[in-house]
């Protein structure tokens, strides 16, 4: 019976075989009323013996072992031929006549009506056996070609399926490859201005003529600046390990019970020169009623003291931050989840970047023309600080998200980022 080559593309290993008859396997059941089939694979040699390695893809009821042994004449038929099988060829073909009784015995026990060989770069790589049609009659060479256009279909879209995946992983490490390049940008602008801060104040000081080294008010000066400078620095560095020791899972938690409304006190404490800086309101409400509950009261604060500096950054001047908080859920503490929400009147975020800013790496906007201010309208940072507080706010076992409209200069939508923490420690915390 002449058969149409089926074309499998380029078959790299037997998992992507399997893959591609499993997708065939129902269309051909439900055009053709099979309840049985099988794909058998070369798996090894023993002597004279091929071993063949058995996949049931359809039905089979009947226990099959995941091996068999067949005498090579058995695959070298379809090799030769390029044809299928009818069952009842296995004892009349010439070239099957060496098969012995025990091997028409195992061929018995499959049960298929017909065998069909699967080719690649023409090479059969594969014998697909299909049992009984449910109509009973003998596979006609219609049914066979309409088998294998089955198959090149399923051929087909597996091949557009690898295509889709490795051109998402293409551009998923573009992606991050152009966000390690912006990153290292932004960072070495990070650390050499600092550095640059701390030089020029320390030449300043040793080139002071001996009277005003004498002037306390100068030499003050001078110090405060390599102070902010070595601060600033100090910062940049400990953002880097921080992240490091996320992603080594080496974040320790020094667990104990926390006041909500005293962090926020320290938060505000830190904020408060910038938010008046940028002439931005910043309220809050609902702290006072939240219970003591088990954290790290220093982490807390870093992931806090992130989200409002990222609000007062992405927020124009004279707009408004507001930090609420509420508790969620059962009576017992157990059941409880406190929500920590800092919403800003700012200029929003892109719905495709909502997930993508807690990576680490990830600035928005053009790293060239980054801002090493933490808290200018839209100026930079290493691009860090969200990431930090996804990595510590889940090491609590909660969660980190924001919502927002979508990203306008000009209307400021605004973003909300909201925090989710267990009120009561869970067993497996670290």
């Amino acid at each position: 019976m002449p058969m149409s080559h089926i074309r499998i593309y380029q078959i790299n290993d037997p998992a992507e075989l399997e893959e591609l008859v499993a997708h065939a396997a129902t269309l051909i059941q439900r055009v053709l009323g099979v309840q049985k089939g099988i794909l058998l694979r070369a798996a090894g040699e023993e002597g004279a013996l091929l071993r063949l390695r058995a996949s049931p893809i359809l039905g089979l009821a009947t226990i099959i072992p995941e091996t068999i042994m067949l005498p090579f004449t058995f695959v070298e038929y379809f090799g030769q031929t390029h044809a299928p099988l009818m069952a009842p060829q296995l004892a009349t073909h010439p070239a099957l006549l060496t098969l012995t009784p025990h091997d028409r015995e195992i061929l018995h026990l499959l049960d298929m009506a017909i065998y069909l060989p699967l080719e690649s770069a023409g090479e059969c790589v594969g014998i697909l056996g299909l049992g009984a049609k449910a109509s009973g009659g003998a596979y006609s060479r219609e049914d066979v070609e309409l088998v294998y256009t089955l198959l090149e279909q399923a051929a087909q879209m597996v091949e557009s399926l690898r295509v889709t995946q490795n051109l998402s992983i293409v551009r998923e490490l573009q992606r991050l490859n152009e966000a390690k390049a912006s990153f290292l940008m932004v960072a070495s602008h990070e650390l050499k201005t600092p550095l640059t801060l701390i030089q020029g104040y320390a030449d300043i000081l040793t080139s002071l003529p001996p009277e005003d080294v004498q002037d306390p008010q100068k030499v003050q000066d001078v110090i405060r600046g390599i102070k902010k400078g070595s601060e600033r620095l100090a910062q940049v560095i400990e953002d880097m390990l921080e992240i490091s020791r996320i992603e080594a899972h080496a974040l320790r938690l020094q667990w104990q019970e926390v006041n909500l409304a005293r962090i926020i006190e320290q938060v505000m404490v830190h904020v408060g020169f910038a938010a008046t800086e940028r002439k931005q309101r910043i309220e809050t409400s609902g702290m006072e009623a939240i219970p003591p509950f088990e954290a790290d009261p220093q982490r807390l604060f870093q992931v806090l003291r992130n989200l409002v500096e990222n609000a007062i950054k992405f927020t124009p001047d004279g707009g408004k931050i507001a930090i609420t908080a509420q508790v969620l859920g059962g009576v017992a503490p157990e059941e409880q989840i406190l929500e920590i929400v800092v919403a800003d009147s700012g200029i929003g975020i892109a719905p495709e970047d909502q997930e993508r800013i807690f990576e680490k790496f990830t600035r928005l906007g053009d790293a060239t023309l980054h801002s090493s201010s933490r808290v200018h309208f839209k100026g930079g940072g290493p691009g860090l600080g969200l990431a930090i507080a996804k990595g510590v706010v889940e090491a609590h076992g909660g969660r980190i998200w924001v919502e927002s409209p979508g990203y306008d200069e000009k209307a400021c939508p605004g973003s909300r980022f909201f925090v989710w923490l267990p009120m009561k420690r869970r067993s497996h915390d670290s």
